[in-house]
């Protein structure tokens, strides 16, 4: 099998993985409970790593900064937007903003692990401690 196939497959999976979250989620009724957290963070997921991908296919010399930067964005006007809506009739929840956090940072490491990670010249580390979780990208020029 080519490399180039086995990316595109993992590709796939990885959308119909987070497709198939989000719709048992909508299955479930919404509201302020598992499943609106899974509709924050499935949605958030699946825009940001859309956005990349489509960078990554119309403007593929697009640093990696700027990419994942303008689809964080993009995503998380996406989930503000969504809770102006549920400010409006009296569901805000601000823990849905975290979980939309993780779901553009989830969808944005998936597509650097898919993609980016081969085509990047350069090294991510990243540090837990008790307390903190920290991520460092060092450029090799």
């Amino acid at each position: 099998m080519e490399r180039n196939s086995g990316r595109r497959i993992c590709i796939l999976l990885a959308i119909v993985f987070l497709f198939n979250i989000n719709v048992n989620a909508v299955e479930k009724g919404g509201g302020n409970g598992v499943s609106d957290i899974l509709l924050h963070y499935t949605i958030s997921a699946e825009l940001s790593f859309a956005s990349c991908m489509f960078f990554t296919i119309k403007k593929p010399e697009m640093p990696l900064a700027k990419k994942y930067i303008i689809s964080a964005s993009f995503a998380s006007l996406a989930g503000l937007g969504k809770e102006m809506l549920d400010a409006s009739r009296d569901e805000f929840d601000p823990a849905d903003l975290g979980w939309d956090a993780l779901g553009i940072g989830s969808g944005i490491l998936i597509h650097w692990l898919l993609i980016d990670r081969t085509r990047q010249k350069g090294n991510l580390s990243f540090q837990f401690d008790d307390h903190s979780f920290s991520a460092r990208f060092i450029l090799n020029l």
